[in-house]
């Protein structure tokens, strides 16, 4: 199919960019309504498959003899993979390989040509393009992920590579009135919607044409908990999430008021480093940006020499403006740009005095200002560079100066420097401290209260109660005993089948003892799906920690008792990244970020005891009691439970009586008691003690009872099989991440 590309049409949706903070996500201004370019629009356009992997531009392929063969036979470096030029060579010579390899061939071609879509010199990644070697593997990955994952990347630099093409349908759809006129639509309207459009060159009045419709799709509609794409090291942007919040807002209409322009930037090529500074004042003091002298001299030169000219006509002068404001970008809303530069053009005449004065005016403060530099330099301190002379000087300039919104650039001398930083540091803590019992405890009022009419003392106060409840019915979401599902148990067996390694062997065969690494991969999903689906649960005040926790604090309990305190008791050294747990900061994967005792009541968390047997702890932070559900009762006495709960139960309190406040401290100034439940199905073949473990926590969690003819030995290979199918299906865990134990020191 013959598509026209559109330069200039992608080029102005780019200008209509949104400031937004998202490595993943466009947002574009046509008039005033917002469009959204994220992964949900490119998989809606495309069709082509977008789901979440882990590890997505490094993929687990081991190197086999047939594989470096290949390589070989198209004649391209097996350290690298092969550019659009060697594919196009290798078409030449493939009508004796076997049609395996044409296929392979084939492949590669698409790939380098449409979903890297780089210059045909430059080779493709190797990690990517060795999965041709597995022709079914190839197929089912998630290629639409690594499209739009290359297309965003290349979108932040000056000349956009990759499929491109997107772009450009994108818009047709978000504008379907302008898809309709502009973009040729093919009769019938075929699926996905990047074969429905024919395209066409960009055309005159194309800016005119977009703001002028006024009928708009602002992004593809899904679940509001499934509207944003999950990836790997995204960064937050609150005003971008707003955005969507304000269209699922019944009655909500933009206004030109919504999109405020908030200044320009003026783009340059000027590598600083932002170091804060206090001056003796105690206030924070920043040095203005740093200007190449060759460029105000050459500006200052163009400025005399426009005004020595013996005449410039309109349209020279609006070509000169527009020549300027190229390197200028608005924080929200570009489309008022092109407005402004025609108002500058109607007023250049009258003010064409006025510049001139100005100039002459810019040109002597510059003067003035590289005469204080040079003496500034003079006495400056022996120590330092030419470089931070000049940034020196400049600090001692006032803030308010600096109207264009530049950087601002201070650099610190370490050995003149007398800054604390260890009281730094503990400041730094302390303010964390104080700000997430500031949030949390904002968000512990936000309930659904009576208004003043509805309370009295009468039944009517009841039934309002009933219309309006604070706590829905929750509970029972799903069958935790249900059979494996077929096509994700025969897509783990095909992964397994062709990977060496054995992690998966393990978690699928009864009587393996399942690592704290199975524990953590098994209780990842129950924290994703409460995530997602709160309502499934019993409670939305639960929270399941890793078994790095228990680990954790279980080894560094020693050094909590012998670590002093003050006179009130606070300052004893609790465990690496207790603050974190406390949080909801940690575990990393589908974090919670709500507080214990304020937002969460119940904590489940395994437990190892005597270094060979996991136990199910539920915390219960109101009652303030931890229940053991143990599936073997004769592999530990009362008094070895006792001493594996002991740290929990008396370090827990302990940091809860320092983060709370008024009355609550009281609530924990002793241990926790705890108590070991015997009436819960046993483990009688030895080595599935971390299944049990994993199944009394999802139960009790789905507010179900542990029922003995599902959880029993007779049905622990299907329970294996269900745990092992889940956790691939939704977390894409293999076994062969690397552990970041980021809390640890050195010598932990």
């Amino acid at each position: 199919m013959k598509f026209g590309w559109a330069s200039r049409l992608v080029y102005y949706i780019m200008c209509f960019q949104l400031d937004c903070k998202k490595k993943f996500e466009l947002w574009s201004l046509v008039g005033v309504e917002p469009l959204r370019f994220s992964l949900h629009e490119f998989e809606e356009i495309t069709g082509l498959n977008c789901e979440y992997v882990k590890n997505l531009e490094n993929p687990l392929v081991e190197v086999t003899t047939n594989m470096k063969a290949f390589w070989a036979q198209m004649g391209v470096n097996f350290d690298r993979g092969a550019s659009i030029d060697e594919l196009t060579t290798a078409c030449q010579m493939c009508r004796t390989w076997s049609r395996d390899d044409r296929l392979r061939l084939g492949y590669l071609a698409i790939y380098a040509g449409f979903i890297e879509a780089a210059r045909t010199s430059s080779p493709t990644r190797a990690s990517l393009t060795r999965l041709v070697m597995d022709l079914d593997a190839f197929e089912d990955y998630p290629w639409g992920r690594v499209t739009f994952k290359f297309l965003m990347e290349l979108t932040k630099t000056y000349a956009i590579e990759g499929f491109v093409q997107v772009l450009q349908v994108w818009v047709y759809c978000c504008l379907p009135e302008f898809g309709a006129w502009f973009g040729h639509p093919i009769e019938g309207s075929p699926t996905p919607p990047l074969l429905a459009f024919l395209g066409g060159k960009g055309k005159r009045r194309l800016q005119e044409n977009m703001l002028k419709h006024t009928r708009t799709k602002n992004f593809t509609m899904k679940d509001y908990s499934e509207m944003f794409p999950r990836w790997d090291g995204e960064m937050e942007d609150e005003k971008a999430d707003n955005i969507v919040k304000a269209v699922f807002s019944s009655g909500w209409a933009w206004e030109q008021s919504h999109w405020p322009l908030v200044g320009t930037k003026l783009w340059t090529n000027v590598k600083v480093e932002i170091h804060p500074m206090k001056t003796e004042a105690g206030q924070m003091m920043q040095s203005l940006k740093t200007v190449s002298p060759s460029r105000t001299q050459s500006d200052a030169k163009s400025r005399k020499k426009a005004r020595e000219s013996p005449g410039l006509d309109v349209e020279t002068m609006k070509g000169e403006i527009v020549r300027w404001l190229t390197g200028l970008s608005s924080n929200m809303g570009l489309t008022t740009q092109v407005g402004a530069v025609e108002k500058m053009v109607r007023e250049a005449k009258k003010d064409s005095a006025e510049e001139s004065k100005g100039d002459e005016s810019d040109e002597s403060k510059g003067d003035e200002s590289r005469a204080e530099e040079s003496k500034a330099a003079e006495t400056a301190p022996k120590g330092m560079t030419t470089r931070a002379k000049a940034r020196d000087t400049q600090a001692t300039m006032s803030e308010s100066e600096n109207e264009n919104g530049g950087i601002s650039v201070v650099v610190v001398d370490k050995e003149q420097s007398h800054i604390d930083y260890g009281s730094v540091k503990k400041l730094k803590q302390v303010g964390k401290l104080r700000a997430a019992r500031i949030v949390a405890r904002a968000k512990s009022e936000r309930q659904r209260r009576l208004a003043a009419t509805q309370q009295s003392h009468f039944d009517g106060n009841s039934t309002a109660k009933v219309i309006i409840p604070n706590q829905p019915k929750q509970g029972l979401g799903y069958n935790p005993f249900a059979n494996p599902d077929r096509q994700k148990n025969s897509a783990l067996l095909n992964w397994v089948k062709g990977s060496s390694s054995h992690w998966f062997y393990i978690l699928l065969t009864p009587t393996k003892w399942l690592i704290d690494t199975h524990m953590d991969a098994s209780i990842n999903p129950l924290r994703l799906r409460c995530t997602k689906h709160p309502e499934w649960f019993r409670s939305d005040r639960i929270c399941m920690l890793d078994a790095v926790f228990t680990q954790m604090w279980t080894a560094k309990y020693s050094e909590f008792l012998v670590s002093p305190a003050n006179p009130d008791g606070s300052g004893k050294l609790l465990p690496p990244g207790a603050l974190d747990y406390y949080t909801g900061e940690e575990p990393a994967y589908s974090r919670s970020n709500k507080t214990w005792a304020l937002e969460i009541d119940d904590i489940y968390a395994p437990l190892l005891v005597k270094n060979g047997h996991w136990v199910a702890c539920w915390i219960s932070i109101p009652r303030r009691r931890i229940v053991i559900w143990d599936s073997d009762l004769a592999y530990a006495t009362d008094a070895e439970i006792a001493k594996a709960v002991k740290p929990i139960a008396h370090m827990l309190p302990y940091m809860l009586h320092m983060l709370s406040t008024g009355a609550e401290r009281e609530l924990y100034t002793v241990d926790f008691t705890h108590e070991r439940e015997s009436e819960v199905p046993q483990n009688k073949q030895s080595g599935d003690c971390g299944v049990y473990c994993l199944k009394y926590i999802e139960c009790h969690a789905l507010g179900i009872s542990f029922p003995p003819h599902e959880l029993c030995d007779k049905k622990i290979k299907t329970t294996r099989s269900q745990m092992a199918s889940e956790i691939f299906d939704e977390t894409r865990i293999n076994g062969t991440e690397k552990r970041d134990y980021k809390h640890l020191g050195l010598y932990d």
